[in-house]
């Protein structure tokens, strides 16, 4: 019977394999200039600047 901390150690196993794999991607690309998009963390940022009006604002102001 599987314990939680199998859970957990496969969470880190997957954690660490996609690091590799973003590394792994990078090293073939060889440009240097690789720009990973975290799209969560970009909803996040979305859903805070629907909820947050002075945020929006201020995001809004510091892009031009």
């Amino acid at each position: 019977m599987p314990h939680s901390t199998d859970a957990n150690t496969t969470d880190a196993a997957s954690s660490v394999m996609l690091s590799d794999d973003i590394e792994s991607l990078k090293k073939e690309l060889n440009t240097g200039a690789f720009n990973y998009i975290d799209i969560a963390s970009v909803e996040i940022w979305k859903k805070y600047l629907e909820e947050w009006p002075l945020l929006a604002e201020w995001d809004a102001w510091s892009k031009t």
